[in-house]
């Protein structure tokens, strides 16, 4: 039992953000429902106060008004209604005058009828708003600590780097991050699902390119990933944010759907620079290697 608890209480906790928003749209829903009812409810203390206020002529008014509105005169009412009062059309007149009329409800009467009638739809409804800025502020505190998680990572791993640049010296780094990148490469070879053929005109000298980033394929060469570098530094300069998917678009490459918040922003001093290199492949040929070192905008950040 108690390991039982514990594992609902695990998806619970983990799921919460989505519990609570689907509990909000539910009650939401449920509130117009009851808000309905409500009305149905005000509508029908309303007729029974009128009853009360009538007594006996209630039924009598209520047939009197259903005739005048498909357009009998006074007196044909009187007389559907068999009143034995009248005998003149003035007479007819005051009498269904008198007939249908009801005195309103004090404003507070009124107030306390619907206050009562819609107290359901009311509680309801801001039990379903309290569902969704719950479920928001998990979400959004959950995202402030992986934002600060992120920047934490990044840091050590930027330290990390350097100490091992510093030991080993730049050409033994480099070739430790060659190596790695071969071993992907050697794990993960080209097909039709991950390999692209960007539509770039008469481009001479087109070779096999891996995207490190996002673990696909694509064909191009130095010069056109060059240029990519050189406009997307333009950009920068000129917007101050430059994302992943602005490079792939260049390079006619297909989007990806992070890519939108992950790039270079220029408040945090950041140069597009998009490092290559060459590894081989299973069959021994050369294949280029795209490398870029991103992170999450400021705009993201900023948001959680």
């Amino acid at each position: 039992m108690t390991g039982t608890f514990l594992k609902v209480q695990k998806i619970i906790v983990k799921n919460a953000p989505t519990i609570l928003a689907v509990i909000g749209a539910i009650g939401a829903a449920a509130s117009v429902g009851l808000a309905i009812d409500g009305t149905l409810k005000a509508q029908e203390e309303l007729e029974k106060k009128a009853r009360e206020q009538k007594g006996e002529t209630y039924y009598k008014a209520k047939e009197a008004t259903h005739l005048l509105s498909d357009g009998y005169s006074n007196r044909e009412v009187c007389d559907a209604l068999q009143v034995k009062v009248v005998n003149t059309d003035e007479e007819a007149k005051d009498y269904i005058s008198d007939l249908v009329k009801i005195e309103p409800l004090a404003p507070i009467e009124r107030a306390k009828i619907y206050a009562k009638a819609y107290t359901p739809a009311a509680v309801m409804l801001g039990a379903s708003i309290f569902c969704i800025i719950s479920g928001n502020h998990i979400s959004s505190t959950r995202l402030a600590q992986l934002a600060g998680a992120y920047i934490l990572s990044e840091t050590t791993l930027k330290e990390y780097k350097d100490k091992v640049e510093n030991i080993v010296g730049h050409k033994k780094a480099q070739d430790i991050t060659d190596e790695l990148i071969q071993d992907k490469v050697l794990k993960n070879p080209p097909n039709d699902s991950n390999t692209y053929i960007p539509d770039m005109g008469n481009v001479p000298d087109l070779s096999l390119w891996y995207d490190t980033t996002t673990d696909r394929y694509f064909y191009s060469n130095i010069d056109y990933i060059r240029k990519a570098e050189l406009d997307a530094q333009r950009m920068l300069e000129r917007n101050g944010f430059v994302s992943i998917n602005d490079i792939y678009g260049m390079l006619g490459i297909k989007e990806v759907p992070l890519g939108d918040d992950m790039g270079w922003q220029s408040d945090m001093n950041s140069e597009v620079i998009l490092n290559t290199g060459a590894v081989l492949n299973q069959k021994g040929d050369p294949v280029g290697t795209l490398t870029m070192e991103v992170r999450p905008s400021s705009a993201w950040l900023s948001e959680v």
